[in-house]
């Protein structure tokens, strides 16, 4: 038993560095914009459904589909950043909600109307391999999925502290008019975060359709974990998104395991709650 719950919690690990970069672009977004995005479970979806059609028609590996995933998800937050968040930037937070949730079921009906509402993957040679050390084992393609998501965290790293363009962020964060006096070019800085946030979205669709089904329906799914990650963790804090996903990931595994797997989703939800009962800001919220 006590093997069993360990393979669990290792595997759920992995599974949770998935959602931990999923909240990872939404509390970026607002620790830097203060844009509440909702959609960004939707900017998932899109690059997933584009991997899973190159590698059906053209048998390219999802993995090397980032290649084309990476600037394409990039140019995808410019362009709604441009001509959707731009508009919301003064608004109140309901309207960045009502706006991004208007878009999500705009996203949902057209890939519905393109792609149909069947759940597909991408069976790869390596979908179903396992890695074995001793009496541990793990998923193979959740595990190079775990990897590049720790990647991104260690790049989004860099990027933010040795930067001039994170730096900036980090000002605009801390005061928007402030680093206007200063000279930083905060409308620039906001579409650069915009599309860093879609990117790395756009990267967590490509490594997770190797073993993860998805429909145009799975967006939602997307959005409720990294919106429960977020929330955990506290809004604007990427630590707390990581954690708060990987917390996420240990609990929806075990569940699975011992329990029924629509019983994680029950208790993700009802952590959630506890947390904005007792620590409205999150865990690491300030």
């Amino acid at each position: 038993m006590f093997i069993v719950t360990l393979n669990a919690t290792i595997n759920g690990l992995l599974y949770g560095s998935i959602w931990g970069i999923i909240a990872l672009g939404f509390t970026l977004v607002f620790g830097v914009m203060d844009f509440v995005n909702f959609a960004q479970g939707f900017f998932v979806i899109i690059p997933a459904f584009f991997s899973y059609f190159l590698f059906v028609s053209w048998e390219i590996d999802p993995y090397l589909s980032l290649l084309f995933i990476m600037p394409l998800s990039f140019g995808l937050g410019l362009l709604v950043y441009k001509y959707v968040g731009v508009r919301l930037l003064d608004e109140p937070h309901s309207a960045h909600i009502v706006v991004t949730l208007g878009l999500c079921f705009f996203i949902e009906n057209l890939l519905l109307l393109l792609a149909g509402g069947d759940l597909r993957n991408a069976v790869t040679s390596y979908t179903s391999d396992t890695i074995q050390w001793g009496w541990m084992m793990m998923s193979y393609p959740r595990f190079w999925a775990s990897a590049v998501a720790w990647i991104c965290v260690f790049l989004l790293f860099l990027f933010l502290k040795y930067t001039d363009t994170g730096r900036s962020m980090r000002a605009a964060a801390d005061n928007r008019e402030g680093a206007r006096i200063v000279g930083i070019h905060v409308d620039r800085v906001y579409l650069i975060a915009f599309g860093v946030s879609v990117l790395i979205a756009g990267i967590a669709g490509a490594v997770i359709i190797p073993f993860y089904l998805i429909s145009p329906f799975t967006g939602m799914d997307f959005l409720g974990k990294a919106f429960a990650a977020v929330i955990i963790g506290g809004l604007g804090s990427i630590p707390g998104a990581m954690i708060g996903g990987l917390m996420i990931g240990v609990v929806e595994s075990i569940a699975g395991v011992f329990f029924k797997a629509s019983l994680g989703n029950a208790v993700t939800f009802f952590i959630m709650i506890l947390v904005l009962l007792f620590k409205p800001n999150g865990l690491f919220g300030e």
